[in-house]
């Protein structure tokens, strides 16, 4: 079994798409974010921004399968941009109705009020309050504002402009960070250089009590297939195992297939957890090798259609 390495490849035309697809992504995470925030009254402030940030981030994930992006810092910094766009999404919505308040402010007497003077109006009242104008004028004045923390129902305690910059960036961070680590991951996923396809998810091809473990390990490291063949099953063992997956393109013509060891553990209030042991690449007579060691040694060597279809 070799052990596989993402290319790093990053299509020109995948970037691009990749970056629409970031953007949209964050636009509408930060749409929705403003609207439940600002308008609902309502905010978490380590919750809300993870929550925004992983939604965008499968947003990134799909941008990096659509682009087929196989370069891992690419698709960070597609996190990056996601992550960055909830948040300007965000306050820049927040300016918008600000400078609605203006416009009722200015015809509070019934008179007739242009954009252009809402514009000038807003501008005037930022340059005088934080010696700045337009959307970053708006950004400096809600950080000289501070950010009340408590009790929707109560005027909690506010941070200050120090601790607004501080909360602010933090919640940058955390978008940031969960968009990035989904897109990342998506990047890491196994993908066929030769067909150009992602490898779709994995069929179980055998599974082993997790006594043996360290056994599969050890004969999948010296390439002795048949017997890790010979040391499962092909049913699901019913406690704790190691399962043998197998990964192939969706049209089913990889010229060689991922192999994945997963152990499922059961703890004592019956709860199960999984973790990958082992990845890698193997050819196809590797695999039929377990798959016909597993069926020789039970009484009914009959494969699952999904177990055949596996190495077709």
């Amino acid at each position: 079994m070799i052990e596989y390495k993402a290319s790093g490849k990053a299509p020109i035309t995948g970037v691009l798409i990749g970056i629409l697809l970031s953007l949209l992504s964050g636009l509408v995470v930060g749409w929705i974010l403003y609207q439940i925030t600002h308008l609902l009254k309502v905010s978490l402030i380590i919750i809300f921004p993870l929550v925004a940030g992983a939604i965008a981030g499968f947003g990134v994930s799909a941008a990096v399968k659509t682009g087929k992006i196989r370069n891992g810092l690419i698709a960070a910094l597609l996190g990056l941009v996601a992550g960055t766009t909830i948040t300007v999404t965000d306050h820049y919505l927040g300016y918008q109705s600000f400078k609605s308040e203006v416009r009722q402010t200015l015809e509070v007497n019934g008179a007739t009020v242009s954009d252009q003077d809402v514009a000038v109006a807003t501008d005037l009242f930022l340059q005088q309050s934080v010696g700045k104008t337009g959307f970053l004028g708006f950004v400096d004045l809600e950080i000289k504002g501070g950010v009340s923390i408590g009790r929707a129902s109560s005027q909690g305690v506010n941070t200050g402009s120090i601790g607004a910059q501080i909360l602010f960036f933090i919640e940058w961070m955390l978008m940031a960070f969960a968009a990035t680590a989904l897109g990342y991951a998506a990047a890491k996923e196994p993908f066929d250089e030769q067909s150009e396809q992602w490898y779709a998810e994995g069929t179980r091809l055998v599974s082993i009590p997790l006594f043996n473990q360290q056994e599969v390990l050890d004969n999948l490291k010296a390439r002795n297939y048949a017997q890790v063949g010979q040391l499962g099953q092909l049913e699901a063992v019913p406690h704790d195992r190691v399962d043998i997956l197998i990964r192939n393109t969706p049209d089913k013509k990889a010229r060689d297939l991922i192999l994945e060891v997963h152990a499922f553990v059961t703890d004592k209030k019956g709860k199960q957890s999984s973790n990958t042991l082992r990845t890698g690449l193997v050819s196809r007579e590797s695999v039929r090798a377990i798959l016909e060691a597993a069926k020789a040694i039970v009484q009914n060597p009959n494969a699952t259609p999904d177990q055949d279809a596996a190495i077709a």
